[in-house]
């Protein structure tokens, strides 16, 4: 947590030893590491994007931005901080752009950066209102802000409260801030906010931080309330776009009908349980509740592969207009599989309709094509995050470019394979509406972003899961590179089933595990 100094009313002297000294005990260093990680959950990947730290402190945040592959920018009012900066950036070998200015007045142009992050900044600036503003104008359309704030109502705050009440300098002056008044800020400044997430549970001692470090992230999962640290992350919508000819003739250009009109924290009308409530009584079904952890198989194969060896049965109380739902048993455990729902939409459309009725986990296995060749198919990937070139994702979540994973359920099915000895990559995929229009330049692009593979519903599903709190995790068969070579989609025994059979249950396993506990 950056301590120890108002933003502009900084006493110079000891501020590089405050930062160290709060580094160096226990209490300091696992605060800092629940914060950091919470920080760059919010922000998602940052390589060879344009950053701005505003209040970048003694640099230690820019640092680990630069180490993460961005091009950073630091700013902060106070010459002796930006020479602190510039001392820790030498020491840790960090390319750094620091900058003498004020969050409420940002010296850079319109739309300058991919992502902005403030941090312990609003909490002392003299007006915070103009201070957000200013950093949604220098960010780019579809670009990130996460602002990471000192939490109102926690043991933390009270009792810096009270040191404040006794005379310390910096707590005297402090604001102290709550999760709607962030998002009130946020909004009012034209971003779409994203998450608002907790961290800091326990008391300013480093016995509690110690014992309840590891469930903190739970806490802030679920809660902003008690939280010492608060952090929302938003984008910057893309508004009306204005090129060079268009602006000659005074004339606008409208954004796409895809990004128009889009009101992602609304409520929607045609919701899935009225769909399923209607379909039941078409149908004369009963309701009833699905397993608690089901399976989307788009390619059909663990479907065919099942019902073919008398291993699955058909769900007598599914609804669902566009696909039967198959239970089936493996290793003693229940799952439910829907097979054939291909593509963003579709696969959204069951996710949906599984969890109204009674889902807790969902777990895609999907072919895919080769884009980075870390090893010759046929092989899995656990998705951390989707590059959204569909259109469903667009639905649940503001544009930006990817839709990311739960990061503790990538923790855990990576685990769960490693222990189990198949090999699998971790990494991000391209989720595309039209596998035919899959170009050369397109490919290129990928492969240039580091994309391990094209798919057609991750992103979809991510956002999904995202934006109404489900468990979701995809995972890609990596089974052929796009027909580009003879001999290709190759997807293995019984065309993969019982290999993605095993994932599946493996990461089940773990995610029962963990949420026994």
């Amino acid at each position: 947590m950056r301590t120890g100094k108002p933003y502009e009313k900084q006493q110079p002297t000891g501020f590089a030893e405050s930062y160290a000294r709060w580094r160096s005990n226990r209490l300091g260093q696992i605060t800092d590491a629940l914060e950091q990680q919470l920080l760059f959950e919010l922000l998602g990947p940052v390589a060879d994007k344009t950053a701005l730290d505003v209040g970048c402190g003694d640099g230690a945040l820019a640092s680990e931005l630069a180490r993460r592959g961005a091009i950073v920018t630091g700013l902060d009012p106070d010459p002796a901080i930006i020479a602190a900066a510039q001392r820790q950036a030498r020491i840790e070998g960090a390319q750094l752009r620091l900058v003498e200015a004020k969050a409420e007045l940002l010296p850079f142009p319109d739309a300058s950066f991919d992502a902005v992050l403030a941090v312990a900044v609003l909490c002392f600036v003299r007006d915070a209102e103009r201070a957000v503003v200013e950093m949604a104008r220098v960010l780019k359309p579809g670009g990130r802000l996460v602002i990471g704030e000192l939490g109102r109502w926690s043991l933390w705050a009270a009792y810096r409260r009270i040191r404040g009440w006794l005379g310390h300098p910096t707590w005297r002056v402090a604001r102290f801030w709550t999760a709607t008044e962030l998002r009130q800020l946020v909004e009012g400044a034209g971003l779409d906010v994203v998450e608002m997430r907790g961290a800091v549970f326990y008391p300013p001692c480093g016995a509690a931080a110690r014992l309840f470090a590891a469930i903190d992230p739970w806490f802030g999962r679920r809660t902003t309330l008690g939280a010492a640290f608060i952090a929302v992350s938003a984008t910057k919508p893309f508004g009306k776009v204005r090129d060079v000819a268009s602006a000659m003739q005074g004339s606008e250009m409208k954004p796409p009908p895809i990004l128009s009109h889009k009101h992602c924290d609304a409520p929607s009308a045609f919701t899935p349980e009225s769909l399923l409530r209607e379909a039941r009584r078409q149908k004369g079904l009963s309701a009833a509740a699905v397993p608690e952890i089901c399976v989307l198989d788009p390619d059909g194969d663990i479907v065919r592969r099942l019902r073919a060896t008398g291993c699955a049965d058909q769900h007598p109380g599914w609804a669902c207009y566009h696909t039967d739902l198959y239970v089936f048993h493996h290793d003693g455990r229940e799952y439910g599989i829907v097979g054939c729902a291909v593509g963003a939409a579709f696969a959204v459309l069951v996710a949906e309709e599984l969890f109204a009725s009674g889902c807790r986990l969902l777990i895609s296995v999907t072919s895919a094509g080769q884009i980075l060749p870390v090893q010759a198919p046929p092989y899995f990937i656990v998705i951390d995050r989707a590059l959204r070139d569909e259109g469903a994702s667009y639905h649940y979540l503001p544009p930006f470019d990817y839709s990311e994973a739960d990061p503790r359920l990538i923790e855990l099915s990576r685990e769960a394979l490693t222990v189990a000895g198949i090999s699998a990559q971790v990494g991000a995929s391209w989720t595309t509406d039209a596998p035919f229009r899959e170009t050369q330049a397109a490919i290129d692009a990928a492969l240039e972003a580091g994309i391990l593979a094209v798919e057609m519903e991750a992103a979809a599903l991510y956002a999904f899961a995202k934006a109404c709190n489900r468990s979701v995790i995809c995972f890609a068969h990596v089974t052929n590179q796009m027909g580009r070579v003879e001999g290709d989609f190759e997807k293995g025994i019984a065309d993969g089933a019982e290999e993605s059979l095993k994932v599946i249950s493996l990461a089940a396993e773990r995610w029962r595990a963990e949420a026994s506990l």
